[in-house]
């Protein structure tokens, strides 16, 4: 028997979504995006026919779950992966409350020699990492000449504020002790080995008389910010540190001048908050295109943390995505399946047993990326 479907749809992306830049390199391997800008377009089809069954007969998909307790919780990705003992960042926290986001500037001291990786961490350097991190979308667009958003902007409009980040930067450098050579020497665990030196450093400055340079590190309430405030939901672990290093990142060097997010295996601690989930990558992502603002690899790595993989082939060998996807090339917004299951979106749902008897369907789809609308069918 045929059983007929018609989907009205309303298709756009935004520029705000898109790309700079004529040619950039992924943020996870040596793979290549498709560049072209994309401004904001929409089509759509107008059906005369009547059908039995519109959107607004079906059933949304359900992103929370009762547990024995009859507390209801959120059922997401990251959810998942904690309660397998691999804790994420919170894609839709409880309650709403905003997790915090802390971008740590990293430099190291110039050796005596030459080394043509070597990035001076000027006043300017750090003002580039702010505003890539945390410019509103009026500030983006002039510094960067497109239509991008900052870190903490793309996460508000992509996650339509249920993922949204409470993102702070600090106001100063962390120098290594060392040179970049000398922290390399000193161990194979980049990120996860400048996390413990973060953390170290922060309690150490934290500790001086007038909280050394976190002197001006306050919150809304002008309180210097204590370590303790970057866990927001009292787990025991920093909600997501962010660590931007001063040194080229090397494209023959996936596992430590690059850009990517690993954990650190700690255990929880409460009076003392451990990093468990992390960020790391150099400011050269950043300042090779889009005025020196470009926020792509930031968005696409900041997509990671929440649990979500890559959707594109690491081999160059196919596109499953189409290479429109944050999370295959840079470009656009995250897909409907990766917003329902941050527990961002409750997508239609269409089962056969729906069509049974010859009934037809007819159901309209708005932007995604602007309305949440998105359709499984079951």
């Amino acid at each position: 028997m045929k059983k007929k479907l018609l989907f009205v749809l309303s298709l756009s992306v935004i520029g705000a979504l898109a790309s700079c830049r004529d040619v950039t390199e992924s943020s996870s391997s040596n793979v290549q995006e498709d560049s072209e800008n994309s401004g904001q377009q929409s089509s759509s089809q107008t059906s005369t026919s009547t059908a039995d069954i519109t959107e607004e007969d079906l059933a949304k998909g359900i992103t929370t779950y009762t547990n024995s307790k009859g507390a209801t919780l959120n059922l997401t990705r990251s959810g998942i992966y904690k309660a397998s003992g691999a804790p994420h960042v919170n894609s839709y926290p409880d309650d709403h409350v905003k997790q915090k986001l802390l971008v740590a500037p990293i430099s190291f001291k110039k050796g005596t020699g030459s080394d043509s990786n070597y990035i001076e961490p000027t006043d300017d350097l750090l003002d580039k990492i702010n505003v890539t991190f945390t410019a509103d979308d009026e500030t983006m667009k002039e510094k960067t000449g497109s239509d991008l958003y900052s870190v903490k902007s793309f996460y508000e409009h992509s996650s339509f504020e249920k993922g949204a980040f409470d993102v702070v930067v600090l106001p100063t450098w962390i120098e290594y002790k060392g040179t970049a050579q000398d922290f390399k020497n000193s161990t194979s665990q980049a990120g996860v080995s400048m996390s413990t030196y973060v953390h170290n450093w922060y309690l150490t400055e934290y500790a001086k008389e007038n909280h050394g340079a976190l002197a001006n590190f306050k919150d809304e309430n002008g309180q210097v910010y204590k370590w303790t405030d970057f866990d927001t939901d009292q787990d025991g672990y920093i909600d997501l540190l962010w660590q931007v290093y001063a040194y080229k990142h090397a494209k023959n060097d996936t596992s430590f001048w690059w850009a990517y997010v690993t954990y650190t295996g700690s255990n929880s601690n409460l009076r003392d908050p451990n990093v468990m989930t992390l960020a790391w990558a150099s400011t050269e992502f950043m300042t090779e295109s889009c005025n020196g603002y470009d926020p792509h690899t930031f968005i696409h790595e900041t997509g990671h943390t929440l649990g979500v993989n890559d959707f594109y082939d690491y081999n160059n060998a196919w596109k499953p995505m189409g290479s429109v996807d944050y999370m295959d090339q840079n470009l656009g917004d995250h897909n409907a399946y990766t917003k329902f299951t941050y527990g961002w979106i409750n997508p239609y749902i269409l089962k056969e047993e729906d069509l049974a008897g010859g009934k037809t369907a007819e159901i309209t789809l708005r932007a995604g990326t602007t309305s949440g609308d998105a359709l499984v069918l079951a």
